[in-house]
């Protein structure tokens, strides 16, 4: 009996040293895993990555594109006419302002007419009703001055200004801002569960551009 009781003394005293020394130096004894119902083991971790990984997985998300190509429009036609060019994308912009500065070089608004050739014909019309019978005479050469000012404004970032007569015109280039919004819920584990939270992000897509022409007529007061 003298035996059994030391040998028990013995093991609580190793108990105790074994926790003080889990204290003392940061030592930390793994949980046990948890069996299951066939006789195997889950690690409580592991379980919660997966239930994660599975609620990802049925994650529905929403996606919005917009622009601000609405309120550019309007800021422009307050109080002017407007006529305007092609909307021009991305991938493309390159090749109107180099065939933008082809025309220039070349006296020849050719190159460019498929970017410009609605706008141009349609402030050259309107013009010429606002200026009647001096119409022939002060348009002249039209579609290379606006040309050559098209050039400069988006060369400068700043829109150049003409008169025709008694018609003020302004030449500039529009540039409009998109981007995507994508917003859904989404699982994240807090407190050893699954819980859903909606998110919201926003990716910049690239701008669009778009040439214009815009003329007030002045009526002399």
């Amino acid at each position: 009996m003298k035996r059994i009781a030391l040998i028990a003394v013995v093991a609580v005293v190793i108990g105790c040293v074994g926790e003080t020394t889990q204290a003392q130096f940061g030592i930390s004894i793994p949980k046990p895993s948890f069996p299951n119902i066939n006789g195997g083991s889950i690690d409580p971790r592991r379980q919660l990555q997966r239930e994660l990984e599975n609620a990802r997985r049925r994650v529905r998300e929403y996606q919005r594109i917009d622009s601000n190509r609405a309120a550019v429009q309007a800021n422009i036609s307050r109080g002017w006419y407007v006529a305007w060019g092609k909307h021009i994308d991305h991938a493309e912009y390159q090749k109107f302002v180099a065939a933008l500065a082809a025309s220039v070089v070349s006296a020849n608004p050719g190159p460019v007419q498929l970017y410009l050739h609605h706008m141009l014909y349609q402030m050259k019309v309107e013009i010429s009703r606002s200026l009647r019978g001096q119409a022939r005479q002060v348009l002249v050469d039209f579609e290379m001055r606006v040309i050559r000012a098209l050039h400069q404004a988006i060369s400068t970032g700043r829109p150049v200004q003409l008169w025709f007569g008694g018609v003020r015109v302004e030449i500039g280039n529009a540039t409009y801002n998109h981007w995507k919004t994508v917003s859904g819920n989404y699982p994240h584990i807090s407190n050893w569960k699954i819980v859903w939270r909606h998110a919201e992000r926003t990716i910049a897509l690239p701008n669009t551009h778009q040439p214009y022409v815009r003329f007030r007529v002045n009526y002399g007061f």
